[in-house]
């Protein structure tokens, strides 16, 4: 830990793994000590940066409450890897454009990009059919879900090609639950917003407007998460499977390894300090004992 920041006027303490932070990530950190909701201490992250409402590499924990700008709008983004076997020197410049150039062609990236046809998940239609009294949940929504399914998107989301410090390639993806995840969040916010005027509480930013639990909304809150949660998590498993399928076609000799497929975006009810909580990572990843994580760097820095 780098530093502790307790003022008088704060609920919780900061606690912080990052040395130095821009000063828009630390007002949105001290806000989140100030929070009626936030419980125990606030953690920062080495990487954290300004996000939207709470820090970027930014974890909280709440007590019987759930701050969907906390999770973030782009719920379940996170990473996927795979180990291979092939070493770096026995790949060439040549090799790794046909791949690139195979991979374009297999796995659609970019903002608003999507598969052109409905993609196939079993029971998936089925389970969107659950949600249909939510006033999130349009027609355009369903057909987005169904398309996006396998898609990159834009942003920060990456597919990359690196190598360990062992000299062994990986082939790494970050992404998440595309359009999804992001209309949950800002319905969510929204009414988390008019609940807080009803209750007459206050919070130091209208961004970080809190849901209760249980509450009907909260706990509609949790449910819509989770299933952005599992898309996201299949959505990086089918692109993931396309990008290994692509570069086992260059490279025919190589036996990747079972894929790591973890969330960072999303919020756990947890135990912690002797009480149940809802730890909210964003930008972050869990890392408890024999848990494997990646850390992501960004397009143009290492992970």
């Amino acid at each position: 830990m780098k530093w502790v920041k307790n003022e008088k006027d704060y609920k919780v303490s900061i606690k912080s793994w990052c040395k130095t932070i821009e000063d828009g990530a630390l007002n949105q950190a001290i806000d989140l000590a100030k929070h009626p909701a936030v419980y125990h201490h606030v953690s920062l992250m080495p990487d954290c940066h300004l996000g939207y409402g709470m820090p970027i590499g930014g974890v909280i924990a709440c007590e019987n409450a759930i701050i969907p700008n906390a999770v973030g709008v782009d719920i379940g983004c996170g990473m996927g890897a795979v180990q291979t076997n092939m070493p770096r020197q026995n790949i060439n410049q040549d090799q790794l454009q046909k791949l690139v150039i195979k991979i374009k062609k297999l796995i659609p990236r970019g903002e608003g990009k999507t598969h052109q046809q409905e993609q196939i998940w079993d029971g998936f239609p089925e389970n969107l059919e659950n949600y249909r009294d939510r006033k999130w949940m349009t027609e355009h929504v369903k057909k987005l879900a169904n398309r996006n399914l396998g898609t990159l998107g834009g942003g920060n989301h990456f597919i990359e090609i690196q190598s360990d410090e062992n000299g062994l390639i990986w082939l790494m993806i970050h992404t998440g639950s595309r359009h999804l995840g992001n209309v949950i969040a800002k319905y969510y916010n929204d009414i988390a917003k008019q609940i807080n005027v009803k209750m007459n509480v206050s919070i130091p930013n209208s961004n970080l407007a809190f849901l209760p639990l249980p509450s009907t909304e909260g706990d509609n809150y949790v449910q819509d998460m989770n299933l952005a949660l599992q898309y996201a998590k299949e959505n990086r498993h089918r692109i993931m499977n396309r990008f290994v399928s692509a570069f086992k076609a260059i490279f025919p000799n190589a036996n990747p390894e079972p894929a790591i497929n973890i969330h960072h975006n999303y919020a756990a009810l947890e135990s912690h300090f002797g009480k149940k909580v809802w730890v909210h990572r964003k930008g972050a990843t869990s890392a408890q004992k024999s848990e494997i994580g990646i850390i992501p760097g960004s397009m143009g820095t290492p992970s």
